[in-house]
């Protein structure tokens, strides 16, 4: 065999692409969901369906989260895949989970945000929309008034009252029908480079 040093060595430049149907296709029901629910201490309970067998689920939808809800990632406790206390989100299959937990966080943060933006003009005593969000509070825009999360839930819990909402997303599907084509359609594709 010929050795390195009577080889001519050769630069050249490639590229290598490739794209993935997401999720289950458009044959099969593909949802998924979250709850969230504010504790006492300010932080947030985190329960998604989708388990995490290793490809970081979990870091994700904490992130996702934290992000959403205006909250240090250290502040979301999550519970993920337990059939007993997660809501439904089908199998962890068909590079979907992400996306589909992911997307229930944000509709169910929507909706805890705007049910902490209630509890604060309730608090502080000023309109809804002269609020808005800081890292594990709300303030006014002027900044002379504040409520921590931890505020928000003692006084909604003197009222018997938990700031939860648990959220479903479903998958957007192709109208399209392809005769004769291999495979399932899919409406989500993820790209490589």
């Amino acid at each position: 065999y010929a050795s390195i040093r009577d080889m001519d060595i050769v630069n050249g430049i490639g590229i290598a692409c490739s794209h993935q149907g997401c999720g289950l296709g458009s044959f099969f029901p593909d949802y998924g969901s979250a709850d969230i629910q504010l504790l006492p201490d300010g932080s947030f309970s985190l329960k998604v369906g989708c388990p995490d067998i290793g490809q970081g689920n979990a870091t994700a939808f904490v992130q996702i989260a934290a992000e959403a809800l205006y909250t240090h990632p250290d502040n979301i406790k999550v519970e993920v895949g337990d059939t007993r206390t997660t809501p439904d989100s089908g199998s962890t299959s068909a590079s979907r989970s992400i996306y589909t937990g992911g997307n229930a966080i944000v509709i169910a943060a929507r909706k805890i945000r705007a049910l902490l933006i209630a509890e604060a003009s309730r608090a502080l005593q000023t309109a809804p929309d002269l609020l808005e969000f800081e890292l594990d509070l709300i303030s006014t825009r002027d900044k002379e008034k504040s409520v921590t999360y931890q505020e928000i839930a003692r006084r909604a819990a003197e009222r018997n009252k938990v700031i939860q909402y648990t959220s479903t997303f479903d998958w957007p599907r192709s109208d399209l029908e392809f005769n004769d084509a291999l495979g399932l359609p899919h409406y989500v594709f993820s790209y490589i480079s």
